[in-house]
């Protein structure tokens, strides 16, 4: 993503962009869609702002919708 910022503040919101990859957690339970693989931090207001991102659908439900 070279031109957008992953983290921004808008108003009163915190705005995240990732790419929705599909992946196979590894335990096998989920779907993951997007994820930070961990602590991402941003600079807001001279703070260090810290994320961890997992977004992720049960296998069971992803196995449905992609029949």
């Amino acid at each position: 993503m070279a031109d957008k910022k992953r983290f921004e503040i808008v108003g009163k919101e915190i705005v995240i962009r990732f790419p929705i990859v599909p992946t196979v957690s590894g335990t096998g339970k989920s779907m993951t869609l997007a994820t930070t693989r961990g602590k991402e931090t941003f600079m807001h207001d001279g703070k260090d702002i810290m994320v961890n991102l997992n977004v992720y659908v049960p296998i069971e439900q992803w196995s449905l919708d992609s029949k």
